[in-house]
């Protein structure tokens, strides 16, 4: 600083200011000890949120897991339909798998009790013809007949177990013809009855649809007529007049059915009377095909004499 006292004199002047930094030093070290505090609870909150988030978003995967585990224990059948739209083709895709999966081993397990059903009326007619002592002829015959419904009875299931469903443009299948080999099997199968059989139809009525569901059908409702019946079996094949198809009418004039039976008897695996021999699947191989192949009906009553009518419409 120059000091200017006169004109032509001037004096130089330096001033010294002295002060102690300790209390600037405690400000900037406060203030950085609180920045990082600061810095260092805010990345504790992000990362906090950021797990929330990530928890929270990934749930219905380890949800997906669970249910998997469950499934593999047998606890669960599917998985469960609450989930996100990104998750729904994964896990409705899943619960097709496991659905098909499912049905196609059901699908296993039928065909082997259908086929042991199938198989059983060629066996008693092939025992009978042996136990006669037949030779000659007719007992070739027979057995060559019998045979060859056996190896379509095991081609049929296998094919059934394989595959479901109706066969689109089939071949029309004749029924008169179908309907007299069951009743020559029947007749010999039942021979200590002395059953009478009643079959009415039109010689040119033919089935559009697989033979040996036809076969399946009909067999399964004769067998259970003349395992009931006690001197006739009665079978009406009629063109359905209420849509295209078949209407089938089973009648023998046993006991009949109780009306409280009608559901059960369909059922695997049940029978409506015990003590009689079988197997309970007869029918609900009849079900499985009329309602869940053809998309047909299966309907009991009583006929006027009191026996069993079974209705089937194709």
């Amino acid at each position: 600083m120059v000091w200017e006292a006169s004109p032509r004199k001037r004096f130089g002047y330096t001033f010294y200011v002295a002060e102690s930094t300790e209390p600037f030093n405690a400000l900037v070290g406060g203030f950085r000890r609180s920045l990082w505090a600061w810095l260092l609870a805010a990345a504790l909150v992000l990362l906090g949120v950021q797990g929330f988030i990530w928890r929270w978003g990934l749930a219905p995967l380890r949800r997906v897991a669970l249910e998997v585990a469950e499934i593999e224990a047998g606890r669960r059948d599917e998985l469960s339909s609450a989930y996100p739209k990104e998750l729904r083709l994964l896990t409705e895709s899943l619960n097709t798998f496991l659905r098909n999966r499912s049905a196609h081993l059901d699908r296993y397990r039928n065909a082997l009790s259908d086929l042991a059903h199938s198989l059983k009326t060629p066996l008693a007619v092939i025992r009978g013809a042996v136990e006669k002592r037949e030779r000659g002829e007719g007992f070739q015959e027979t057995l060559e007949e019998q045979i060859e419904r056996i190896d379509k009875a095991v081609d049929y299931q296998l094919q059934r177990a394989a595959a479901s469903g109706r066969t689109l443009f089939a071949v029309p299948v004749a029924v008169a013809p179908l309907v007299h080999k069951l009743q020559q099997s029947f007749a010999k199968v039942y021979a200590g009855k002395a059953l009478r059989f009643n079959f009415s139809m039109d010689s040119r009525t033919v089935f559009h649809g697989d033979e040996s569901d036809l076969l399946e059908v009909l067999g399964n409702l004769l067998d259970n007529a003349c395992k009931w019946a006690q001197r006739e079996v009665a079978l009406r094949v009629t063109v359905n007049g209420e849509r295209p198809g078949l209407l089938l009418e089973v009648e023998d004039d046993g006991p009949g059915i109780p009306e409280n039976l009608y559901k059960l008897i369909s059922q695997r695996g049940m029978r409506g009377d015990q003590n009689v021999a079988g197997h309970g699947i007869g029918l609900a191989v009849v079900r499985e095909i009329v309602e869940q192949v053809y998309g047909g009906t299966l309907e009991f009553g009583r006929t006027e004499r009191g026996g069993a009518l079974v209705r089937v419409r194709l």
